[in-house]
């Protein structure tokens, strides 16, 4: 009976060990979870007041994107700072990344070739627009860079 009691004794309080360390565990992602969302909201509420806002609006977004750069709602933000600012290769670089999560989305292929195009790299613009040239506004962009091009020559 000893045996037993003892047996039930150290069983039981394994099992309370996997219990609270479980529920450590959900109550750290859960505050995470939280504490990504109040950053966002923080962020987007100063991107939000202009462009003298976008310092440090960039750095709480890049902050996320480092932590969870699934965080798909953060880089038109981000790619908008960039864009602003004229950081071409972080515009890049950007949706490059995005391209890299989100390879499903054809927004990520039309922001990625903009921003080749804004960079004046119109060979890659038109590689990456070509790669979903069945898109409205893909075969829109690629019909101006074509017209641009002809009327440079």
């Amino acid at each position: 009976i000893i045996i037993f009691t003892l047996v039930i004794f150290i069983f039981t309080g394994i099992f309370r060990h996997f219990q609270l360390e479980r529920l450590k565990n959900f109550f750290v992602v859960e505050s995470k979870k939280s504490y990504i969302k109040d950053r966002f909201d923080v962020a987007e509420s100063l991107f939000r007041f202009g462009p003298e806002k976008y310092d440090e609006s960039e750095l709480i977004f890049e902050n996320i994107l480092g932590k969870e750069p699934g965080r798909f709602e953060v880089y038109p933000f981000l790619g908008s700072i960039y864009s602003y600012k004229n950081e071409y290769s972080k515009l890049i670089n950007l949706w490059n990344q995005a391209l890299r999560y989100f390879p499903e989305k054809e927004v990520v292929f039309i922001n990625l070739g903009k921003s080749y195009y804004e960079a004046g790299d119109y060979r890659n613009a038109l590689i990456v627009w070509n790669k979903i040239k069945n898109n409205k506004t893909a075969q829109e962009l690629i019909d101006v860079v074509n017209r641009n091009r002809k009327i440079l020559k």
